[in-house]
């Protein structure tokens, strides 16, 4: 984990004015982060729930002789791309077709490290408050026991989702295992893609989620 990434730790640890601030363990990169804001810590779920990405790093690089100060929000690492977000603010969201918050020189300096510019447009994230609430709860599941469960027993769970199940029987067949291990094993297998549970969107997950193989 955190290993052969490019960028390994914040350029920028400024506080923004009145800001929140999160501090959060990534299991992607196996080490601790500090954000700031709710936006940048919507974001930073969305990038931890998704397994195609292999890396990323929080304010990676301060943008220079931005004027007002800029950073960039994340880089992504997947397997055949990197790529810079930007999570635009409101003031930028407004500015004019013709402008870029991106300045040439760094958008020239980007193409020839081969990493992608995205410029995104925050969604309204209410509508993806059980699939926030889902995800948190499953990587603090991993952040805090991981290290706890064997590979025996993230295997022996990965076998018996073979087919569809439900949490209640997954829990049911290892009975004899601490059922918050088997949970944390479970959601481990959520988070690198091996397993899908239905309605993550939609439902809170529990006893009676069906969880199966991807």
């Amino acid at each position: 984990m955190g290993r052969n990434l490019r960028f390994l730790q914040a350029a920028d640890n400024t506080r923004p004015y009145r800001s929140h601030r999160f501090d959060v363990f990534g299991p992607k990169i196996g080490r601790r982060l500090t954000l700031f804001g709710q936006l940048p810590m919507s974001y930073w779920v969305l990038i931890e729930s998704d397994y195609t990405v292999e890396g990323y790093c929080e304010r990676p690089v301060l943008i220079p002789d931005a004027k007002p100060a800029r950073v960039v929000d994340y880089w992504v690492k997947r397997h055949e791309q990197e790529e810079f977000w930007f999570l635009l603010r409101p003031s930028e969201i407004a500015l004019p077709k013709d402008k870029s918050i991106v300045p040439p020189a760094f958008q020239a300096w980007a193409d020839s490290q081969s990493i992608v510019i995205k410029c995104i447009v925050p969604e309204e994230s209410d509508s993806q408050e059980i699939y926030f609430k889902n995800w948190g709860t499953m990587i603090r599941y991993i952040s805090s026991n991981m290290s706890f469960v064997t590979q025996d027993l993230v295997q022996n769970v990965e076998k018996f989702i073979s087919k569809p199940r439900t949490v209640g029987e997954l829990e049911t067949y290892f009975g004899e295992d601490d059922p918050m291990l088997v949970r944390t094993a479970l959601f481990s297998l959520i988070h690198s893609g091996k397993i899908t549970c239905q309605n993550l969107d939609s439902a809170l997950i529990g006893l009676g989620s069906t969880v199966e193989a991807i």
